[in-house]
């Protein structure tokens, strides 16, 4: 349907290419369709035709909206809303705008102010019930299992839940078991973990974490690590944003680690955003002090082009990381120094097919890496990474989602190293809504 009406539009604009209502229509039937960069194109043919014209400028800041972008739909929408002369679906998608953020409060006052100009109003309605689901508890359970070519497999299996309050704070509780086996050898670490979060205001947040981990192998009674982490998110301008935060855990991955019981204490700074309207950019920086003594340094640096075919939407991008180790152990992880990898990354999401349940996440990279260990220098060793989600939303409260990774990164072992993981996971939300 949304085809056929975008192809009596154009066969309008051929005929009158001035016509603005029906470059209106069909600006709002690709945007509709999940069009969103078409679409685009075709509010701001609109309003290099005439300037402040209100419904373009709103139909402009949807897109945006719907695309994720929502600073920039932000800006829109107050520009919209003043442009025109009834500004409530400018006021309705600022309110989705600050529940998408995670703003509550704002959008409550917004909801508050919308019901009582609008008595009655089913979209405003529907805004609220967005909001009640908002704060709905969420129950999620994830079941992994991974392997490598030394031998490792490692099973989780996850249990955790959550909510918001109305005011805004989001507190949550995680119990995990990382079950291991390293080369015939057994140890399980168990680990439960309290969040909280906090916004002090907008685009400002702050995550606090603390927990306790038992791990135990068949020849000790075990040991208790503490958890403790904190993360500040904050703006850099309109489209960047950036992140500090510090952390302490133990290094869940194989029997040596728990035998060896390493820790690691992490600090990592970061940015993030967009320039210009399709690319997206990471920067980000970190460095590690364990338990046995050593110490990593580690930096990385992404950028993706990201556009639109229908309801898909593509990105295609580069990659590069460094990372450095002060010492070559052998507490039963990889440490190498200077390395260095160079990859370029392609990936789509979106739904299966329009209009069904199912939507998909696939990611794939391919590059080259360089390290020294061991006494040995391997340069320009070829890598793969690929991932994928396929997730199923069977009700408005319920998504099942199955996801799978593989590579050979040397992340955890050293040239021809590989490995593969699988898993699903089941979320449910009290009261329906969108899970997290």
């Amino acid at each position: 349907a949304y085809e056929d009406a975008a192809t009596a539009f154009r066969d309008l604009l051929r005929e009158d290419p001035a016509d603005l209502d029906s470059r209106l229509g069909l600006a709002r039937t690709l945007s509709w369709s999940g069009r969103q960069m078409d679409a685009r194109a075709e509010y701001l043919n609109i309003l290099a035709a005439r300037p402040g014209f209100g419904p373009a400028t709103l139909g402009l800041a949807q897109t945006h909206a719907w695309s994720g972008e929502l600073e920039q739909a932000r800006s829109l929408y107050e520009t919209a809303r003043a442009e025109l002369p009834d500004p409530k679906d400018a006021e309705l998608g600022l309110a989705y705008v600050a529940l998408w953020q995670g703003r509550l409060r704002e959008a409550h006052e917004a909801a508050g102010s919308l019901s009582a100009r609008y008595p009655g109003d089913r979209e405003v309605a529907a805004l609220q019930r967005e909001l009640d689901r908002a704060t709905a508890p969420w129950i999620a359970g994830t079941w992994s299992q991974m392997d490598d070519t030394d031998r490792n497999l490692l099973t989780v299996s996850r249990l955790e839940g959550g909510s918001r309050l109305p005011v805004g704070p989001g507190l949550g509780l995680s119990y995990a078991n990382y079950d291991m086996s390293s080369a015939g050898s057994r140890a399980s670490i168990d680990s439960l973990q309290a969040t909280a979060t906090w916004s002090p205001s907008w685009r400002h947040e702050v995550e606090g974490m603390v927990g306790l981990d038992r791990l135990k192998t068949p020849q000790t009674s075990g040991t208790s690590v503490m958890d403790w982490g904190l993360i500040y998110r904050f703006p850099l301008g309109l489209d960047v944003g950036g992140w500090i935060g510090i952390r302490q855990e133990p290094y869940r991955y194989s029997v040596p680690l728990v035998v060896n019981e390493v820790v690691i204490r992490s600090l990592s700074a970061g940015i993030e955003g967009s320039f210009g309207e399709q690319w997206r950019f990471s920067v980000g920086a970190d460095g590690w002090e364990v338990s046995d003594g050593n110490r990593r340094v580690g930096a990385s640096l992404s950028a993706r082009y990201r556009w639109n075919r229908g309801p898909h939407t593509l990105e295609a991008g580069g990659s590069t990381r460094w990372l450095d180790w002060s010492k070559d152990l052998d507490s039963g992880y990889f440490d190498p120094s200077d390395f260095t990898s160079l990859g370029a990354t392609g990936r789509a999401f979106g739904p299966v097919m329009a209009g069904t349940p199912l939507d998909y996440d696939v990611t794939a990279e391919l590059g080259i890496q360089s390290f020294d260990a061991a006494g040995s220098s391997t340069r320009g060793d070829p890598y793969y990474l690929i991932s994928g989600r396929l997730a199923w939303r069977f009700s408005d409260a319920g998504r099942l989602e199955l996801f799978a990774d593989a590579g050979t990164y040397a992340s955890q072992g050293a040239e021809d190293w590989r490995y593969s993981r699988a898993g699903i996971r089941f979320i449910w939300t009290f009261g329906g809504g969108k899970a997290p």
